[in-house]
């Protein structure tokens, strides 16, 4: 007698459906746009910058999974603006256009230079921005009581941002806060999606 297939039970069914749900979420695209020090001398091999090294690592995680990441100083995004804006808005304005949006998911900020400290201070005080932000500070800064970390931080958290606080040289701790927030949000994602299809 020939046998047929196997019966599948309801725990089989919720498997494979757990299994095809994890995969759209790590296959949803998060567009992320990464704040903090320039990376110029780090490549060039003269930088010592700990935030710069940091957010190069992070961005080159990016790459590796379904995101795309933007740097403020990536030609195309400065050259994208019509020319008229140029004479209307600075780049920093331009900046926050951009990231407030819609096609930016996340913008992750490692305030560890004074262009970073200025573009946290910007970004923090702007509701559309600081609800996508995640902003990591280096360890070494918790508990500090000043203006530009403390103030900074709670006119973020104010308007939703995510704090947290990492060495930046545990660079698999510091990756570990992004990779999570990027789950969290494609997670988000697909069940927007599939809200909207249904």
């Amino acid at each position: 007698m020939p046998r047929g297939k196997p019966k599948l039970t309801f725990a089989d069914v919720m498997d494979g459906f757990k299994k095809r749900v994890t995969v759209a979420v790590g296959e949803t695209p998060i567009t992320v746009f990464v704040c903090g020090p320039h990376v110029k001398k780090l490549l060039k091999g003269g930088g010592r910058n700990k935030g710069a090294a940091i957010r190069y690592h992070v961005s080159k995680q990016l790459g590796r999974i379904s995101c795309v990441y933007v740097w403020g100083e990536h030609k195309k995004l400065r050259s994208a603006a019509p020319k008229e804006l140029n004479r209307y808005f600075s780049d920093a304005e331009k900046e926050i256009m951009f990231a407030t949006d819609s096609v930016v998911d996340l913008v992750v900020i490692f305030p560890s230079s004074s262009g970073s400290l200025a573009e946290l201070g910007a970004f923090a005080l702007e509701d559309d921005i600081a609800k996508k932000m995640l902003i990591i500070f280096d360890d070494e800064h918790r508990g500090s009581k000043g203006f530009v970390v403390d103030g900074l931080m709670k006119s973020a958290r104010k308007r939703n941002a995510v704090v947290r606080f990492r060495s930046y040289r545990d660079r698999d701790a510091v990756w570990g806060v992004v990779r999570d927030r990027i789950r969290m949000l494609q997670s988000l994602k697909v069940k927007r999606t599939w809200k909207e299809s249904s």
